[in-house]
């Protein structure tokens, strides 16, 4: 092959890759501004504008955050534990300002924010690993069940999974070490991140804290470079909880209390629900329904056309554990083609880490088991396997893989959007 042929080859190849990422920009923004007005609203996004709403009226910062627990919107308001901490009401009160008091142009806003927030997590992901890897976590995130309900979401677990992508970027550019500054400035804002991802669902403080905690400890060599900034950190996020410190002092810890009351009322054994994270990269979206396998079956056979996303569930669910095993063996192989290579090798040490450290915690802590959006502040981090698995062939694919994979992903966006018409549960 002449070296014009060759360069032919992988002009064409590249505008093949370049076009799919522009379908899939179109088709994902389509998706999100089609679904917005056709969520279902379910009793906790209901409770949670209730809330928002009266927080908003008060004229105060809000210093509390969700309910631990279900309740009507109003019965509960007053009787009800909250999570310490008021980042999520803070965040939604002042999209409703900026929407003049609308609603539905609020949860615009909070469908722009979110976008934007994954548009730079792409954008991080061309910076250090080139198009190709961009394109491919473009796909996996986008057109994700659980990325879509975030994004079209104006609930507290939504932010979470929002802001798991901002902590993805924190987390690697630590480890990475080729720039100390942004090693610096990682440890200042790692806890701090987690701090605002609490106080938008309590599970975050039994699933990615406590995993980062034995993190650094096990990589103590590494954290006491740094011991200056965690501790920087540790204090902002300290920083944050104070005014509802001060408002438990004013209130006699009424909401700290009823915290602890609720917490003594939960009995079962608190498993948690960790095959999350297999989950989480598929095109899995039946969360609604709940997160145990009768209840996945149960949405994916509940319509004729579904029956085609069970197949495509299968097949993905098989390449997520296929992915997640091949990137088990590399970590303990530890035979890296290079630098980065090792860098997602060690993010996903931090995911493996995760499952025994949040069943441990849930344990210990007593921690509702709950569903699938608990975990969610490990939702970014699992999409490591697949981002190992391209980044390991991405130089192997040949321009017929690129035609098929371009097929594939109509084919899949059909689907897609036959569900999403029929769907009352997105």
């Amino acid at each position: 092959m002449t070296n014009d042929l060759k360069t032919y080859f992988k002009n064409k190849t590249n505008l093949i890759l370049l076009s799919i990422f522009i379908i899939a920009i179109i088709l994902s923004l389509f998706l999100n501004i089609y679904t917005l007005p056709k969520r279902h609203i379910h009793n906790d996004q209901v409770i949670a504008t209730y809330d928002m709403l009266k927080h908003y009226e008060s004229g105060k910062l809000p210093t509390t955050g969700p309910r631990f627990i279900g309740t009507t919107a109003i019965a509960g308001y007053e009787n009800t534990a909250r999570l310490p901490g008021g980042a999520f009401y803070i965040i939604m009160t002042l999209f409703y300002k900026i929407s003049g008091e609308n609603l539905d142009i609020a949860r615009t806003i909070n469908m722009i924010f979110s976008l934007f927030i994954i548009f730079l997590f792409v954008f991080w992901i061309y910076k250090k690993f080139g198009f190709f890897m961009s394109v491919i976590a473009y796909i996996f995130i986008f057109f994700n069940g659980y990325t879509l309900k975030a994004t079209t979401d104006f609930w507290n677990p939504s932010l979470v999974l929002i802001l798991s992508f901002i902590l993805y970027i924190l987390l690697y550019e630590y480890i990475a070490g080729d720039n100390d500054k942004n090693k610096k400035l990682s440890a200042i804002f790692l806890f701090p991140i987690l701090a605002v991802m609490g106080q938008s669902h309590f599970a975050t403080f039994f699933s990615m804290t406590p995993t980062l905690i034995f993190y650094l400890i096990i990589r103590f060599k590494n954290t006491k470079k740094y011991l200056l900034y965690w501790a920087l950190g540790i204090f902002i996020s300290f920083l944050l909880y104070l005014p509802y410190l001060i408002t438990e002092i004013q209130n006699n810890f009424n909401n700290t209390i009823m915290i602890l009351n609720t917490r003594d009322s939960l009995n079962k054994f608190p498993f948690p629900q960790i095959y999350a994270v297999l989950l989480y990269p598929t095109n899995e979206m039946s969360t609604y329904f709940g997160s145990r396998l009768n209840s996945i079956l149960h949405f994916w056979l509940s319509e004729p056309p579904y029956i085609y996303g069970l197949i495509f569930l299968f097949i993905s669910v098989i390449f997520s554990l296929f992915c997640f095993i091949k990137a088990i063996i590399l970590l303990i192989n530890k035979n890296y083609i290079d630098e980065k290579e090792k860098n997602l090798s060690e993010m996903f040490f931090i995911l493996l880490l995760s499952i025994p450290v949040t069943i441990l915690s849930f344990i210990i802590f007593k921690s509702k088991s709950g569903t699938f959006w608990y975990l969610y502040s490990l939702f970014a981090l699992s999409f490591t396997p697949i981002f190992l698995f391209f980044y390991k062939i991405q130089n192997k694919i040949r321009l017929s893989s690129y035609i098929y994979i371009y097929r594939s992903f109509v084919k899949y966006f059909r689907y897609v959007w036959r569900i999403i018409q029929i769907c009352e549960y997105v």
